[in-house]
């Protein structure tokens, strides 16, 4: 039994590259790169990279990745939304910049949108919260893209409360969108994500530093992987590093740690 999971790139992994007064990388150029210097599978890009952005060059995003064999697969929303609102525009507002965040996603040709929710006080939180994300599904579902939704405070601070809501909103198009790096804060890893993994589609492998023997001081990335192998898990997981200027080396070596893994104990 081979490998099932593609393994992606997270633009986040070289956002130092790509931002400032003068980038070292072209956001253009990363599909080639991710292909060239890594062999990745594909992409795993931030919404605010694509900020100022006309369709003319969301669609040469989309070429060179085609071209390069390494397409744009999840686009993640950064900035957590009010889902749980009463009063006000605000689920509106939410709705509609999440329509457009999908038609740029579609237009990229991703197969999935993650984005937060921020935190919702009050006795009918869950069941406004789980409405109103309704809505969104329904726009992802005409789009045929997957929800996916981050583990952040409150109604979905806990494997067990995103689940939750995710059963209560149904369907087969909204999922998880799980972290190394949320796993390891949790206390138990393997634990955390073997609760949550089963409802993802994309989780990010995020990891810190490595040493120069491949040791990771952060967390054991090992575990982790174990975990999402252990429930089967054969969606993307894309290289997160900590962004600076090592960042090359440091995705290199987490890709490195993750395909030893996966192929441990792999029959040939």
């Amino acid at each position: 039994m081979g490998r099932h999971m593609l393994i992606t790139l997270s633009s986040n992994a070289l956002r130092a590259q790509l931002t400032g007064s003068s980038p070292e990388l072209d956001l253009l150029d990363l599909p080639g790169v991710a292909k060239d210097e890594f062999d990745f599978a594909g992409l795993q890009i931030t919404t605010s990279l694509l900020k100022g952005w006309n369709a003319k060059k969301i669609d040469k995003l989309r070429d060179r990745a085609d071209k390069a064999a390494c397409p744009c697969l999840v686009l993640v929303e950064e900035q957590p939304h009010q889902l749980g609102d009463l009063e006000g525009d605000t689920t509106e507002q939410v709705i509609d910049r999440m329509s457009k965040v999908m038609q740029v996603a579609h237009r990229l040709g991703c197969s999935s949108v993650a984005m937060s929710l921020a935190d919702t006080q009050g006795d009918d939180a869950e069941d406004l919260v789980a409405e109103n994300l309704r809505d969104v599904v329904r726009a992802a579902e005409r789009m045929e893209l997957n929800l996916l939704l981050s583990l952040s405070e409150g109604l979905t601070g806990t494997p067990e409360r995103l689940s939750g809501l995710i059963r209560k909103v149904g369907g087969f198009r909204i999922g998880s969108f799980p972290s190394f790096a949320q796993a390891a804060a949790s206390g138990d890893p393997a634990s955390y994500l073997k609760s949550i993994v089963p409802y993802a589609s994309a989780v990010t492998a995020s990891c810190g530093a490595f040493d120069a023997k491949g040791g990771h001081a952060a967390f054991e990335i090992e575990s982790c992987v174990e975990a999402i192998k252990a429930v089967g898990y054969d969606g993307t997981l894309a290289v997160e590093s900590n962004s600076g200027p090592k960042a090359m080396e440091q995705v290199a070596a987490c890709k490195s740690a993750i395909e030893q893994i996966l192929d441990a104990g792999v029959e040939t």
